[in-house]
C-alpha cells in the first residue's frame, strides 16, 4: 500500500480506478483548495493595508493647518 493512498482514495471509490488519474486528481484539488485560501489570506492582508492607509490619511488632515482667510 502506498503512502499516498489516503491522497488518491476519495477518488478510486467514486469511480476513478487509474491511480494515475486519480493522484493526479488530488493534487489537482488539494492545489485548487490552497490557492483558495492565498486568495483569502491576500484580501485579508490587502484589507489590512488600506485601513492602515486610511488611519494614516485622517491623521496627515488632522495635522493640516487652516488656511487663512482671503483678503478682499
Amino acid at each position: 500500500m502506498s503512502a499516498y493512498r489516503p491522497a488518491r482514495a476519495p477518488f478510486q471509490s467514486h469511480g476513478v480506478v487509474d491511480p494515475a488519474t486519480a493522484w493526479h486528481k488530488a493534487v489537482a484539488t488539494i492545489a485548487g483548495r490552497v490557492q483558495r485560501q492565498a486568495y483569502t489570506l491576500a484580501f485579508g492582508d490587502v484589507f489590512l493595508v488600506l485601513g492602515v492607509l486610511l488611519l494614516v490619511a485622517i491623521l496627515a488632515i488632522l495635522l493640516l493647518k487652516k488656511p487663512a482667510p482671503a483678503a478682499r
